[in-house]
């Protein structure tokens, strides 16, 4: 499995059910149980199988932490013991190859029949199907959530838009006067986008405040990543601010192009 050996040794051939029993277990394990010096050596209860005369392990070999069952899931302390000295009735067999792996089914079930013809070989999978069986409810409800996202974004630009433009509007007698008592286009085009800009500041902030406090909702669909990451924040503001920037842009820009005569003919 390439599970990453950390101290000690593997299992080996000589483990075997005249041998003493042996075990191998993970860092969780050693750190909540064995932390009091070398574990190498030290002695485990297992209860497991169905040999009461075989609960006493000793921990010949230490390896790294892995995922289980799923990527979302904490990692368990976990013993590894040898099949020699701990047969279970099912068991998972797992083939490393460079080939493609579902062309080797018929050849490995053939090994297996050789071993015993009454085996059964049953749910094979690559272990890329394996992890995206893991995945595929993370996975669904992300795209949901990013489409309803990328809604709510376009209907954010939108509302923007229309909220500038109405108020462009509402204003015409004002940015008339303004440009009758020689306020040039673009001083008026950086006070219509620099209104504009705070409600976005104000907004954004309480957005992201609303969603520091709710963002804990999602912490279980999370790999590797922290529900107050934040490049993760960040990025997400720079978005909102550049999306409702451009929004403001062109009801800011029409609202230059007003002449005192359009804002008497308003009035």
């Amino acid at each position: 499995m390439g599970i990453r050996q950390v101290m000690g040794r593997d299992f080996a051939a000589f483990d075997r059910t005249d041998s003493p029993a042996v075990a191998i277990v993970n860092e969780t394990l050693v750190r909540q149980y064995l932390s009091d010096g070398d574990p190498i050596g030290k002695r485990l209860h297992v209860n497991a199988g169905q040999t009461p005369d075989r609960l006493d392990y000793e921990v010949v070999g230490v390896v790294g932490d892995i995922k289980l069952s799923a990527l979302d899931t904490e990692v368990r302390p976990t013993v590894y013991v040898p099949h020699t000295q701990l047969a279970m009735g099912v068991m998972t067999f797992v083939a490393r190859t460079t080939m493609d792996p579902l062309s080797l089914v018929r050849g490995v079930g053939d090994e297996v029949h050789a071993v015993d013809p009454q085996l059964p070989l049953a749910g094979v999978q690559t272990m890329d199907q394996v992890v995206d069986s893991t995945l595929a409810r993370p996975r669904i409800v992300t795209v949901l959530l990013a489409t309803f996202a990328v809604m709510a974004l376009a209907l954010a630009a939108v509302g923007v838009y229309g909220v500038m433009a109405y108020s462009v509007a509402q204003r015409t007698q004002e940015i008339g006067v303004r440009m009758a008592l020689g306020a040039t286009p673009e001083s008026l085009f950086e006070l219509i986008l620099g209104q504009a800009l705070r409600l976005v500041g104000v907004g954004v902030v309480a957005g992201l405040a609303v969603a520091a406090a709710v963002t804990r909702v999602l912490s279980t669909m999370l790999y590797e990543t922290t529900p107050l990451d934040p490049a993760t924040f960040a990025v997400t503001a720079i978005v909102l601010t550049v999306v409702a920037t451009l929004a403001s842009f062109i009801p800011a820009r029409r609202g230059t192009r007003i002449t005192p005569v359009e804002a008497l003919r308003a009035e």
